[in-house]
C-alpha cells in the first residue's frame, strides 16, 4: 500500500473518532423534545441501506439536527439512541478503496496502530468480521479503549469505496450500546 493512501486511512480512522466524541458533547438535556428523524437511510450513491433499530435516530447531511458540524467531509450519516445515553455512531466513505489496503490496514493495526498515541489506550481486539442483514460482507473491526470511552471500528469495501462506521459509548455503558445499538446496525445493513 503507497505512503497516500496508508495516509488517506489513517486520517480517515481518526477523524471519525475526533468528530464522533465532539459532537457528544454537545450536552444533552434529559427533558429536550427531539426532533423526528427518518427511520431508514437509504443512499442510492453508496448503495447502502438500512432500517434504524428501536430508539435509534438518524441523522444525514439533508436532515443533520444538531448534528450538522458531525456530518460533511465525507461523514453520512450520524446515529445516536434515545436509549443509551453518550453512545453514537458516526459512518464515513472515501473513494478508490480496495480489499488489499483494508488487509493491510488490519496489518498496521495489530502492530503499530495510529491510535496508540490516544491517552489511555488500550486496544481489545483487531479482527474480520461479517456484517450485514445476510451476513455477506467481510468487514474489519477494531475495538480499543482511550481514556473513558470505547471505540468499535467498522471499516469494510464496497463498490470500490471504503466505509468507516466508528461506534462510540463511554466504557461502562459499551455493553449496553452494543446491545441496544451497534450490533442492531450491523445486521441491518443492505448491501445493492
Amino acid at each position: 500500500m503507497n505512503a497516500h493512501r496508508s495516509f488517506v486511512l489513517v486520517t480517515l480512522f481518526l477523524t471519525g473518532i475526533a468528530v464522533n466524541v465532539s459532537a457528544q458533547r454537545g450536552g444533552r438535556s434529559m427533558t429536550a423534545e427531539r426532533p423526528d428523524t427518518p427511520t431508514r437511510f437509504d443512499s442510492q450513491e453508496l448503495a447502502i441501506a438500512f432500517d434504524a433499530p428501536p430508539g435509534v435516530r438518524i441523522y444525514t447531511p439533508a436532515a443533520p439536527g444538531r448534528y450538522k458540524s458531525a456530518l460533511g467531509e465525507g461523514r453520512f450519516v450520524y446515529l445516536d439512541s434515545s436509549d443509551v445515553r453518550n453512545a453514537s455512531v458516526v459512518a464515513k466513505f472515501s473513494a478508490n478503496a480496495t480489499e488489499a489496503e483494508l488487509k493491510s490496514y488490519k496489518d498496521i493495526l495489530e502492530t503499530n496502530p495510529p491510535q496508540a498515541k490516544l491517552e489511555g489506550f488500550k486496544k481489545h481486539s483487531v479482527r474480520f468480521i461479517t456484517i450485514g442483514k445476510h451476513a455477506d460482507k467481510e468487514a474489519l473491526e477494531f475495538v480499543y479503549d482511550t481514556q473513558l470511552v470505547t471505540i468499535r471500528q467498522v471499516v469494510f469495501v464496497h463498490n470500490g469505496m471504503g466505509i468507516t462506521f466508528t461506534c462510540t459509548s463511554l466504557q461502562a455503558q459499551y455493553g449496553a450500546a452494543e446491545v441496544e445499538l451497534f450490533k442492531p446496525l450491523f445486521s441491518r445493513l443492505e448491501f445493492r
